[in-house]
């Protein structure tokens, strides 16, 4: 499991701006000038838009986005109505299905569409007139107008569109005219709708407002009347929760702008309010207010507002979103985290979205620029200077950080908030020198756009590849499919790579996406010449044997790439280089090798050999160039493994580590992956996968899983994560998405994405959250193809270099399927300590060794240390805890000593005696239960 970046995929079409703790503001081009004049929240957290581009463009589209805003895909459709202001209306249906309705602003047809989660459009219907709707389980309300002043309403199936039931009813006459139009509907709490429209007895100024109350039948209930002192052109309602209506009157003049008004659950006025703005939309707020968007009607510009109203009709707020750009908010929705998004149309004819928080908030300074490739190292762009794709950059204002990578242009944008900003470009490797380190300081003011591009230089011309692989399950008498995964993350093109796969002898190849040759147990993929920033991937199929194996069996796969140059030799490298090896000899022994590959002898460096959990054997070694040390363990099915020191200043955080089980037996199972994995330069990765049967098909594992109950890892010890994911619905998955909040211990400037089942891309959003998606996967459910149902992601990250010694790392993932609810995976957890492990009694250098019985270990009340009569002295007895904490500590003499349980809790402890010159004699482990 490898540090590997798969840019394979790009975003899409817009920048990808992110999600702050107050929202965002985001700009779109479709082509044409468009008006998002309806929006849903979707039941994977994101949004759905319906924009409209009028008849000179003949189209319209739909455009879902995710939480933070980045588009998941913009489909287009035939211009569904001939009028160039038309209204909309969307609705998310029980069923999954998208519905909207589309009514022009003269008398013409309305169009009642419904589409799939993907935009696919499956069903449409017209009627004549400008009709308006209302969800009602997987059915539509439609009122539809007559000449003859009567209303068909009808109950429409969202499947085909087809009526359930229609019926022609007729509205009580006021005065001389009839309704003059409606203005909206809204479904009702009892199961049927309410009915806003606006008439006048002149018949054609109209200046009162109706409410109409249907049953679920199409029945009218009662109706209510209100008068207003201008003309009104257009209408919004809603109904509370307890169930209040509340509605809007624009009027269309400066002067007058719009009215609100709130009516009990019968029609009777509670309040109305004056707004002195062009509103288009409103929405319901959690707390009971209602927002509503459009603009100010101001001369020469018209802003894009967000007012607020509370549920008593006081004003909360009144916040122009795009000071002094002309812009009109069409669309509103109140979010589940209690803010707001809005959508507008702005100069140039672009689409804008913001999202902001409950008091509309938002992040109003940007930060936008390109990294590139400064080649001839003056920090100023050239002609021919290379891009720099999919980097991370950030920006921290305060204790807000935002992230973002580059696109495949090597442009970014990052909307913040106001203040002073520290933005900073992360490189993937030790090769890449930006100017001015990469980091720029700055301050923003409200609606500031500042532009900073980094010029980033190469320290060293060489190639730095990197590779990964993984899988995500293997069992018994079944293929597998490894994904591997190679990068160059160097300066320059490598030249000839080639890939080496070395396989446990219970696999046995089968196939590969490309040409491979086959030696022993190592496969050879010739990949050739690998450009900077270069990366792909291939497959490789694998048959695991049926006879030789067994289940919770632990089987590694290792990728080694070539070249293997480390492009930059920090100073302080000896240029030795220690690797570990374990075999197992006749059943009967286990072979641990460490041996020097460097170019320079090593220092002298400690190594632990440990059974299962206990360490066994400690000492220290040094080798010459090319010297290997060999030491033998007797076989005795359990699992046994060697972990050494790597020479001081090497480039990469290695372990030389290795590790047997099954050898004279199987006596335990499940503990490799306990222990972190040698593979922490990017020229190797190793995936060990332990062989399963059924299993929870989403799910999430970290790599390496802890020791011992408590999990332990190492402060520095980098986490793998792989998440797997099967689609078990009735249909093909068209789109997975995989969100992954980090731990606030996890460091988000380390993650670097591994291998994965499908193509992918990926961003690190504001709030540590990972986005994994796999557009267009064809994903096929279960009962259809169960093993091609299957696919997984794997992504590294360390913990935080402050994190503190026990320190709990918790970390979970959402998956999403074609943008339903998600799939919630189960908690990993890790706690962070040093020198954790049950240590037994220890070999010691020379005439220090005395051996030491403990007895009884465990023990409940008390147990004695006892030395060999002609050991008989005065020593002195440390008792520390696995986070190495004295406990106690106390001098005694002769050759026993009692210990006592009072005030020790259930566990392992660890102890040392020392003699009377302060020399450690002895060490060992005691375990109360």
């Amino acid at each position: 499991m490898k540090n590997i970046r798969l840019f394979l995929l790009a975003l899409g079409l817009l920048y990808v701006a992110q999600l702050s703790a107050q929202g965002f503001r985001r700009s779109y081009s479709v082509g044409v000038s468009a008006k998002p004049q309806a929006v849903i929240n979707t039941a994977d957290g994101g949004y759905l838009f319906y924009l409209s581009a009028g008849t000179s463009a003949n189209k319209c589209f739909l455009m879902k986005t995710g939480p933070d805003g980045d588009t998941v895909w913009i489909r287009t459709y035939p211009l569904f109505v001939s009028d160039n202001s038309p209204g909309a209306n969307l609705y998310l249906m029980p069923n999954g299905n998208y519905s909207l309705v589309i009514f022009p602003g003269s008398s013409a047809t309305t169009t009642v569409a419904s589409f799939s989660a993907t935009g696919d459009l499956l069903h449409s219907r017209s009627f004549l007139g400008t009709c308006r709707t209302s969800p009602s389980d997987n059915s539509l309300f439609l009122v539809q107008p007559n000449w003859d002043t009567t209303y068909n309403v009808m109950r429409l199936n969202a499947t085909d569109w087809s009526t359930i039931w229609e019926k022609k009813v007729k509205p009580a006459p006021v005065a001389v005219q009839l309704d003059k139009s409606m203005l909206d509907m809204t479904s009702t709490q009892d199961g049927g709708f309410c009915l806003l429209t606006n008439f006048d007895s002149s018949a054609q100024f109209p200046k009162t407002s109706r409410l109409i109350k249907f049953d679920a039948g199409g029945n009218i209930e009662w109706e209510r009347g209100f008068g207003l002192p201008e003309y009104i052109y257009a209408g919004n309602l809603e109904q509370a929760p307890n169930g209040d209506f509340i509605f809007e009157n624009s009027t269309g003049k400066p002067s007058a702008g719009s009215f609100v008004l709130r009516t009990d659950s019968l029609g009777n006025l509670i309040w109305s309010r004056q707004v002195l703005h062009s509103i288009s939309a409103i929405c319901l707020t959690p707390d009971g207010g209602v927002a509503l968007t459009g603009n100010d009607q101001g001369w020469p510009i018209f802003q894009w507002i967000l007012y607020k109203l509370s549920a008593n009709g006081d004003a909360l707020f009144s916040k122009k979103l795009i000071p002094n750009i002309a812009s009109t908010g069409y669309s509103i929705v109140s979010t589940p985290d209690g803010g707001l998004i809005s959508g507008a149309s702005g100069n140039g004819g672009k689409v804008i979205l913001a999202k902001t928080d409950a008091d509309g908030n938002l992040y109003d300074a940007f930060v936008r620029g390109k990294a590139f490739y400064d080649r001839n190292h003056d920090c100023a762009q050239s002609p021919f200077d290379g891009t720099i794709p999919n980097w991370l950059v950030t920006a921290t204002v305060g204790s807000v950080t935002e992230s973002i990578r580059t696109d495949t242009a090597g442009f970014y944008e990052i909307n913040i908030p106001t203040g002073a900003c520290v933005l900073q470009i992360h490189p993937p490797g030790p090769v890449w020198a930006p100017c001015d380190s990469g980091v720029y300081a700055f301050i923003t003011a409200a609606n500031d756009t500042v532009f900073r591009d980094f010029a980033v230089k190469d320290s060293a011309l060489c190639a730095l590849m990197e590779v990964s692989v993984g899988t995500n399950r293997i069992r018994s008498c079944r293929e597998a499919t490894y994904q591997v995964a190679w990068c160059n993350q160097g300066t320059v093109t490598a030249d000839d790579v080639f890939i080496a796969i070395i396989l446990p002898q219970e696999m046995e190849y089968v196939s590969a996406s490309i040409p491979v040759t086959q030696q022993g147990d190592t496969l050879w993929a010739a990949i050739g010449d690998v450009g900077y920033l270069e990366c792909d991937v291939f497959q490789l199929t694998i048959l695991v044997d049926c006879d030789s194996t067994q289940l919770g069996q632990t089987l590694c796969v290792k990728a080694q790439i070539f070249p293997d140059t480390l492009c930059v030799r920090p100073s302080n490298w000896s240029g030795a280089r220690v690797v570990a090896d374990a075999r197992c000899v006749g059943d009967t022994l286990v072979e641990f090798i460490l041996k020097n590959v460097g170019n320079a002898p090593t220092n002298t460096l400690d190594y632990i050999i440990t059974e299962d959990h206990v360490v066994l054997l400690n000492g220290e070694y040094h080798l010459n160039v090319g010297e290997e040390r060999v030491m033998e363990r007797l076989a005795n099915g359990t699992t046994q493994r060697i972990q050494a020191e790597q020479e001081p200043g090497y480039p990469f955080q290695s372990l030389p580590s290795a590790a047997l089980e099954g050898c004279g037996g199987w006596n335990s199972l499940g503990l490799i992956n306990q222990y972190p994995l040698d593979d922490a330069d990017p020229f190797t990765d190793i995936d060990c996968l332990e062989i399963t049967g059924a299993y929870d098909p989403n799910d999430k594992q970290g790599f390496p899983t802890g020791y011992a109950a408590e999990h332990w890892i190492e402060p520095e010890t980098e986490l793998t994560y792989l998440i797997r994911f099967q689609n078990t619905g009735t249909d093909t998955a068209f789109y997975v998405e995989v969100r992954d909040t980090l731990s606030p211990w996890l460091d988000p400037a380390t993650v670097q994405a591994g291998a994965a089942s499908h193509h992918f891309s990926w961003n690190l959003r504001h709030d540590n959250t990972l986005s994994f998606r796999f557009d267009n996967i064809l994903l096929p459910d279960s009962n259809v193809n169960e093993a091609a149902s299957h696919g997984f992601i794997q992504f590294r990250v360390r913990p935080k270099t402050d994190a503190p010694l026990g320190t709990v790392i918790e970390n979970s993932a959402s998956i999403y399927f074609d943008f339903n609810a998600p799939v919630l995976t189960n908690t990993t957890t890790h706690r962070l300590g040093r020198d954790f492990y049950t240590v037994s009694i220890l070999d010691l250098p020379g005439s220090q060794a005395i051996p030491v019985r403990v007895y009884p270990n465990p023990f409940r009340e008390q147990t004695r240390l006892l030395l060999p009569p002609d050991a008989a002295g005065k020593y002195r007895f440390r008792l520390y805890d696995t986070m190495t904490r004295l406990l106690r500590s106390t001098e005694f003499s002769g050759n026993e000593m009692l210990l006592e349980a009072r005030g020790l809790t259930e566990g392992c402890y660890w102890f040392e005696l020392s003699d009377e010159n302060g020399r450690t004699v002895a060490q060992g482990k005691v375990v109360r239960q």
